[in-house]
């Protein structure tokens, strides 16, 4: 407990060891630091790293978004107020600048208020007396996936070295840079991403109690809506399920319908999406497409062996079918599928294991 102590003048705290040593924070000391630069943050994923970073490494961890993230992904530095100053500082003080969807080529245009008067790219940053280390992670926006030739020339002769948040992305750009994959994290142990304290059925309107299967949505056409909406057509005749389509719609409440869901629904394109890791989190069975190198190269990456993974896999129309139709006949399945994918997300695929092997990755630039 701290202690204010009074005295003549205005309340003073004794702050010398104002806890026992068991209930002190421990905090890790800052040695070293990174800038994440980003236009918008592609499903937070650039923001989660920082903070997993911030949370468990000795970096500090900082994300720059030079354009609003339009449904309400948290932000860090944003293009409001005097975010060049910060970021200007920022740049300086790098030991290492990670870009996602951006490169140094990104032109600083400071406001007629600004005392300097003038323009400048963050490659002016890049060679001043503390050098920085580069790196480029793809995660596979339109753009990345339609141009892997292009883009992957253009991070080898930066130099940089080149991350890729899913499997067969790696392999899209490999022929051109060096590139690796490296997943995504999300903070299991945040509020918005821990489990529903039931898995009971939702009541509708009706009053009808149903399972619910949602189901992200950003390109219909990545995402097999057809698939997944037939699928759920076919089995809501022997079972109460609806399927819910999230598109659209603030990040934070997206998240709280998939909380209140009974089944998350990934995509079927061969890897996996942000999407899986969120349902994961939240303690749901979550069904995807991943194909055989992608989920080979997961399980590499984390030292699985065998089946071990916590995925429904589900790769056609039919398959996805018998996945809903597994979960749905034994309710219990929905339950234990759920408490093993939030067992491995705190186990296995956590933000500070993330973290820390990010960190090593800065570490050995």
């Amino acid at each position: 407990m701290v202690t204010a102590i009074k005295e003549k003048g205005p309340f003073k705290v004794d702050c010398k060891n104002p806890l026992p040593e068991i209930l002190r924070p421990r905090a890790i000391p800052k040695t070293a630091s990174v800038l994440h630069l980003t236009t918008t943050d592609p499903a937070g994923a650039g923001y989660n790293l920082c903070q997993a970073l911030q949370r468990h490494t000795e970096w500090t961890a900082r994300i720059f978004t030079s354009r609003p993230n339009v449904y309400g992904h948290p932000e860090d530095i944003g293009t409001v107020y005097d975010y060049y100053d910060e970021l200007e500082q920022l740049l300086l003080d790098a030991d290492v600048v990670h870009f996602h969807k951006i490169t140094e080529d990104f032109e600083i245009s400071l406001p007629l208020t600004s005392s300097r008067k003038r323009t400048w790219q963050v490659k002016d940053f890049i060679r001043t007396p503390k050098n920085k280390n580069l790196i480029y992670h793809v995660h596979g926006h339109p753009y990345e996936r339609a141009n892997p030739e292009e883009n992957g020339k253009q991070y080898a002769a930066r130099g940089g070295r080149v991350l890729t948040s899913t499997p067969d992305l790696a392999t899209l750009y490999a022929p051109h840079c060096r590139s690796e994959y490296f997943p995504n994290c999300v903070p299991q142990d945040d509020l918005l991403y821990v489990p529903r304290g039931t898995t009971k059925k939702l009541r509708d309107s009706k009053g009808t109690e149903r399972w619910i299967v949602a189901h992200s949505v950003s390109v219909p056409s990545l995402k097999n809506v057809a698939h997944i909406e037939e699928a759920v057509r076919r089995v809501a005749d022997k079972y109460p399920v609806n399927y819910l389509q999230l598109k659209d719609m603030p990040f934070l409440k997206t998240m709280k319908i998939k909380r209140h869901s009974s089944v998350v629904f990934d995509h079927m394109q061969g890897y996996y999406g942000l999407g899986s890791l969120e349902g994961f989190s939240l303690g749901k069975p979550v069904i995807c497409g991943l194909d055989g190198p992608n989920l080979a190269a997961v399980q590499s990456f984390w030292g699985l062996k065998g089946s071990g993974h916590p995925w429904i896999i589900a790769r056609d129309l039919e398959t996805l079918e018998d996945s809903l139709e597994y979960l749905l006949e034994e309710p219990g399945r929905i339950e234990e599928h759920g408490k093993q994918g939030r067992e491995f997300i705190e186990n296995v695929w956590s933000d500070r294991n993330v973290a820390t092997r990010l960190a090593d990755i800065y570490r050995a630039l």
